[in-house]
């Protein structure tokens, strides 16, 4: 009765590991075989008990940290896809991994035609190709890239067939064994043309013929140096003042009603004054 009423606990205690789990301790007060039978069962089970708790919050460590990959991932790829700049990633051999939907609106690609390609054989200008090459070569052989992490200005190619001014800058990754390329581009080339306008607009500004500009409250807001050796105001004087102090009084009301009506109607009017110095 003794020795089965003992293995019966024994069998009863592994059934219940079986079902709820390690941890459960035998009630042990002989010290025969059976005893230390039941010792080693108490022993083995707080070992599993102990496992089983690490085992546990290592996963929930794990999904913890799959949650929040999750998230980061999430985050990262509504940021790329709402971004203004194109995000292309490459590998170090230059093959597309990545392409983001700013991209394909500035190159006129879909991802889908372009993802595990070389991207040189889209983007890149024909007259840059190879030197793009040997860049990465020159990277693979050395791990040398004076590119990375500067503001470039270069030609890139839309798939229609134009070139176009990007504004470029490249980041790498090590991921593994293998280095990964990011690129941030914009175009600039609306922003270049601006400039250049902006710049010819400022020479001209500078032009012999007297220039006054206002604003919508006929206020001068700015003269040239022309205006001043002409009509002998300085700017200091012009700037906050009404065009009428250059009027000679020698014009009708319907002169002057005339111009604006030309102005608000067309956006121009020319024709002769006689202004007072």
């Amino acid at each position: 009765s003794y020795l089965t009423r003992q293995l019966g606990d024994l069998r009863d205690a592994a059934k219940t590991i079986t079902q709820v789990g390690p941890g459960i301790q035998l009630k042990v007060t002989g010290k025969d075989e059976i005893s230390e039978v039941s010792n080693a069962f108490n022993t083995m089970s707080a070992a599993l008990e102990k496992s089983h708790l690490e085992f546990k919050q290592a996963i929930d460590t794990q999904e913890k940290l799959a949650l929040e990959l999750k998230q980061n991932q999430s985050i990262l790829k509504a940021t790329i896809a709402s971004a203004m700049d194109a995000v292309i990633t490459t590998d170090r051999h230059g093959q597309v991994l990545e392409f983001s939907q700013s991209a394909e609106r500035m190159f006129g690609y879909r991802r889908d035609e372009i993802v595990g390609k070389d991207l040189a054989s889209f983007v890149v200008p024909e007259k840059f190709r190879e030197a793009h090459r040997q860049g990465l070569k020159h990277f693979r052989e050395t791990g040398e890239a004076p590119v990375l992490g500067q503001r470039l200005e270069l030609p890139a190619l839309h798939k229609e067939g134009h070139e176009f001014l990007s504004e470029l800058t490249i980041s790498s990754v090590e991921v593994g064994d293998d280095t990964v390329f990011t690129a941030f581009m914009r175009d600039i080339s609306d922003t270049k043309r601006t400039e250049q306008e902006l710049q010819l607009a400022a020479e001209a500004f500078d032009a012999n013929e007297a220039i006054f500009i206002t604003n919508q409250d006929a206020e001068i807001v700015r003269v040239n140096h022309a205006f001043t050796r002409i009509t002998g105001y300085s700017a200091d004087e012009a700037i906050g003042q009404k065009p009428s102090i250059l009027s000679s009084g020698e014009h009708s009301k319907d002169f002057f009603d005339n111009m604006w009506q030309h102005l608000k109607q067309d956006g121009v009017w020319s024709g002769e004054i006689v202004n007072h110095r």
